[in-house]
């Protein structure tokens, strides 16, 4: 199918392949949604009786692509809630892959976190196919999808110890060896620390497996707060300053623990919204658009104006290039009001 939208600055025509399989997960748990943004001079070629995946092959200018990850508290949702962001990247000239993953209760983390490992090596192994260019991937998502998506951002760099709590693999296992760079990140609402959850309490048991004291690496693996370390991807967070699913003290502490190891980071309240809300809110729309296209555009002849704030990603970003404001409790924010 081929999609056109409208764009102040500019507006790409787009092709969308549905329900591609990027994993071996069965029924729809590992299928995407790629959208390809048609560059000038761009030749897309499809054969939709192929057996390859996806089956399709770009020629021309490599392009960046993000790989979006809906929400729906780790137990439901569907990549069709990331719709609308995945239109509104691909008309920026974006390659999008929009993915479903497992599910808790019957997939326990970190099942979800592997999927979305398992579509970044997707993306990698497909880069020439679909002309990406493997130095400008992102990550996004909202709720449930932001936490794994900033979780596999700060992982990263981890020791490889670290990184196979948060995984079925093991350490020996050579799809480590098949993960590209993440660029950056763009997050909404994302639950970011459960170390200080009640020893005994079970309202995360459906999704780590038990209580705090019974499954404890668990709750240390999920934590995204406490992965950060120096060198991490920049990333920009979006949070309704009223939500009460997930307060915005999560992205207050993973902020502050960004600033203390000099990761670029930046927090965008939505002033007097909830969870729900941000999600759809146009200022939440715009700051993502603003991300990406900062992030992946700066000099681009492809790009709108090239003034970035946030173009030289990849972790070298200064503390004044990314517009973090100091907050009162000294954790840095932007208030959505006042951009």
């Amino acid at each position: 199918a081929q999609d056109e939208l409208n764009s102040d600055e500019r507006s790409f025509t787009f092709d969308t392949f549905w329900d591609v399989s990027y994993g071996p997960a069965q029924g729809t748990a590992n299928l995407c949604d790629v959208l390809i943004p048609r560059y000038p001079g761009d030749a897309v070629l499809s054969d939709a009786s192929s057996t390859r995946s996806p089956p399709v092959s770009v020629i021309g200018d490599k392009r960046p692509a993000v790989v979006l990850v809906h929400g729906g508290g780790w137990v439901s949702g569907d990549k069709w809630v990331q719709g609308a962001y995945a239109r509104l990247l691909a008309k920026q000239g974006i390659l999008v892959i929009n993915i479903n993953y497992r599910l808790a209760p019957d997939h326990l983390f970190p099942a979800m976190a592997d999927d979305v490992r398992t579509a970044l090596i997707f993306l990698n192994q497909h880069a020439d196919a679909l002309s990406v260019d493997q130095n400008r991937i992102g990550l996004g998502g909202y709720s449930a999808g932001a936490h794994l998506s900033s979780l596999i951002s700060v992982m990263m760099n981890e020791p490889i110890s670290t990184r196979v709590l948060s995984s079925h693999w093991g350490a020996d296992d050579p799809r480590w060896g098949k993960l590209p760079k993440i660029a950056g990140a763009c997050v909404g609402g994302p639950p970011c620390d459960f170390r200080n959850l009640p020893p005994a309490n079970v309202s995360m048991a459906y999704f780590l497996g038990g209580s705090r004291e019974e499954v404890p690496d668990q709750y240390f693996a999920a934590s995204v707060t406490a992965h950060v370390s120096p060198g991490d991807p920049p990333i920009r967070i979006i949070h309704g300053d009223k939500d009460f699913i997930v307060p915005i003290a999560n992205s207050e502490g993973l902020i502050e623990a960004c600033r203390n190891h000099d990761v670029p980071a930046e927090l965008i309240r939505i002033p007097g919204e909830g969870h729900l809300v941000t999600f759809m809110h146009d200022r939440t729309q715009a700051a993502v658009a603003e991300f990406f296209r900062d992030l992946f555009f700066k000099g681009d002849t492809h790009s709108g104006d090239g003034n970035s704030s946030l173009a030289n990603a990849g972790g070298q970003l200064s503390e004044d290039d990314v517009r973090v404001v100091p907050a009162k409790t000294g954790v840095g924010h932007a208030d959505a009001a006042n951009q």
